[in-house]
């Protein structure tokens, strides 16, 4: 099922989301995928260490394109085109695409109190 049902934060978990860029932006994607106990996919222009559980490509990798065209949902770091070649294969199958900022506000505007609550129970920043 491509997408993902807001109908409570539970209903994130295990949720597979990609994330295409590890600057600023997709670090604190990265960071909040795992406080949602996501299922994440990350494809970076290079390898780069991150704890906890993910899958890596690099950008170059032949199966970074699929790897995210399976996800419910791609957060792209702004300095991504949503037209960039890895993602041809996404916007074909109707992969949606998001920055972090619209995923935190569709968070925050259904949940404000639970996702903050979560963040200080699990998120150590």
């Amino acid at each position: 099922m491509k997408g993902i049902d807001f109908a409570s934060l539970d209903s994130l978990r295990g949720a597979k989301i990609g994330i295409f860029g590890l600057g600023v932006s997709g670090r604190s994607a990265f960071k909040l995928a795992q406080v949602l106990g996501c299922e994440i996919c990350v494809v970076n222009q290079s390898k780069e260490h991150l704890e906890g559980n993910h899958t890596f490509y690099e950008q170059s990798d032949a199966g970074a394109s699929n790897a995210l065209a399976e996800c419910d949902l791609i957060l792209l770091s702004p300095g991504i085109p949503r037209d960039h070649q890895v993602l041809l294969q996404a916007n074909q199958e109707g992969t949606p695409i998001w920055n972090e900022i619209e995923l935190s506000f569709r968070l925050l505007s259904r949940w404000p109190s639970q996702v903050r609550m979560e963040k200080q129970q699990r998120l150590r920043w």
